[in-house]
């Protein structure tokens, strides 16, 4: 009978409970004949039931009626009164925070501080919330609050949701500064965004986005468990943080992508000022690497030289774990480096790398990079290498910038290291013409046959880095066609 009452807003007087249909016998009043229950509603909106029972039939007349249905006003206007008087006192601290947050936001220097401010908001709202962000081309859960039990999780590890950032962006609105959701049924969200707070029993949930420049930076959400309760006077303030958090982080990119300019701007200069001066191969791979790690930091680093006559790559200069190193040649392969190689064009890859290289036909041997980027090193339309990037660690550890700066990056280094081997080769060339030179002069000099012998075998020595030098002379012949022998000379 009560949920009836407040499903209805109407009263219900049962002057024999045992002929109503809807009575359920209390085990607590098992003597119960008659019953009379008025809603506690003012106006529409029902806040519960006056329930008044008896022992004999028909126990309630007309003016029982009317006295209970004053009484059940006056209930009524008494908890309103006091509920406005709570939410008011609630509002007030929780406007009171958010100013403060908003102080802290507009003094935040990067994204993490500005998620940081608004998840200590949350979790002193007196509403369900959670906690979003991006990371890359997908939102990992990052927090989650119940006030009413007083939990207060901060997600660990990587608990991403199955969706991409744009099928998440394309159900939220991009000019309103929220979305409220009543009717579960009839949102288009993503399953995960309606699961993460249907889970702490919300009714109504409000989503509030915060939008970077070009996608989603973060999601924050709202829940409440009783529904009319999220009213736009309650959201507004959120809303208003939610998009003061947007104008601080559209801030923030603004100065680092500013910042970046000016060191990509000033990586390229240098790197242009070392390949104008440097012909030494083992110098130039060094400088590369020196400016590489100021705009990706301590990462993997290698260049490897690719033979187009043999087919084989090898790796001069590798950067690892703090120390350099070199591999020895090997064969084009199935690795993601002879990819490179063979498509002569830029490979990006920072989510699920390990897949999408098997995808792509790849083999990969020991530990698998979380992010990998590798650029051709092309001089004259043909591939002389590729210049490699990995992070072993984290995903989207690179973007499409850095692609950007490394391709532009390679299109120097690899005439610079066209020019070193040009200038090598020559250097190399000229110092065996000049040995050549000096033991043709030196054997030249020598006025019998042991002395060209022994002058002929030091320099090949010399030259070659022999440990050992052997000349053989060819007997003289006769005229006859044999062998000229000592007795035969004598």
């Amino acid at each position: 009978i009560v949920g009836w009452v407040t499903t209805h807003n109407q009263p219900r007087i049962s002057t024999d409970v045992n002929e109503d249909d809807l009575y359920l016998q209390d085990e607590l009043l098992p003597q119960t004949r008659s019953e009379a229950c008025l809603p506690l509603a003012i106006g529409d909106q029902v806040v519960g039931a006056l329930d008044v029972q008896s022992t004999t039939p028909e126990a309630f007349d007309e003016e029982d009626i009317v006295i209970l249905q004053t009484l059940a006003d006056q209930i009524a206007s008494v908890i309103r009164n006091m509920r406005l008087l709570e939410n008011t006192q609630i509002n007030l601290q929780e406007i009171n925070l958010l100013y403060e947050a908003s102080h802290r936001i507009s003094q935040a220097e990067t994204v993490a501080e500005i998620i940081e401010h608004i998840t200590n908001v949350f979790t002193h709202t007196n509403y369900a919330s959670a906690v979003l962000v991006t990371e890359g081309r997908r939102m990992r859960l990052h927090s989650v609050s119940n006030p009413r039990t007083g939990e207060h999780t901060r997600v660990e590890g990587e608990e991403f949701l199955p969706f991409s950032i744009e099928d998440i962006e394309s159900t939220l609105p991009r000019r309103e500064p929220y979305l409220l959701v009543t009717e579960f049924s009839q949102t288009t969200l993503p399953a995960a965004l309606i699961h993460v707070p249907r889970r702490l029993e919300c009714e109504e949930i409000v989503y509030l986005p915060v939008w970077g420049r070009a996608h989603l930076a973060a999601l924050f959400i709202l829940g409440a468990r009783e529904s009319g309760t999220l009213t736009s006077q309650i959201i507004q303030p959120y809303a208003s943080l939610a998009e003061f958090a947007s104008v601080a982080l559209g801030k923030i990119e603004a100065i680092r992508g500013t910042q970046e300019q000016v060191s990509n701007l000033s990586v390229l200069n240098n790197v242009s000022q070392v390949i104008a001066t440097e012909t030494d191969l083992k110098r130039l791979y060094r400088v590369i690497h020196q400016q590489v790690s100021r705009v990706m930091g301590d990462v993997i680093f290698y260049i490897a030289l690719y033979d187009a006559e043999t087919h084989y790559i090898r790796i001069p200069y590798m950067y690892e774990d703090g120390t350099t190193s070199q591999i020895d040649p090997f064969p084009v392969g199935e690795g993601l480096t002879s990819i490179v190689i063979r498509e002569k064009k830029p490979l990006l890859l920072v989510e699920d790398t390990e897949r999408r290289a098997r995808e792509l036909g790849a083999k990969q041997i020991g530990k698998v990079a979380r992010s990998w980027l590798g650029v051709p090193l092309m001089v004259s339309g043909e591939v002389i290498g590729v210049m490699n990037v990995q992070d072993t660690e984290h995903e989207h550890a690179f973007t499409p910038d850095d692609e950007r700066l490394l391709s532009t990056l390679a299109a120097q280094v690899a005439v610079a290291i066209r020019n070193a081997q040009l200038i090598a080769d020559a250097r190399a060339q000229a110092e065996r013409e000049r040995r050549l030179y000096e033991a043709t002069r030196k054997v030249r000099e020598s006025l019998d046959v042991q002395t060209i012998l022994e002058t002929a075998a030091q320099e090949l020595s010399t030259s070659l880095g022999a440990r050992r030098v052997t000349i053989e002379i060819k007997p003289p012949t006769s005229p006859s066609g044999n062998v000229d022998t000592p007795e035969d000379s004598a």
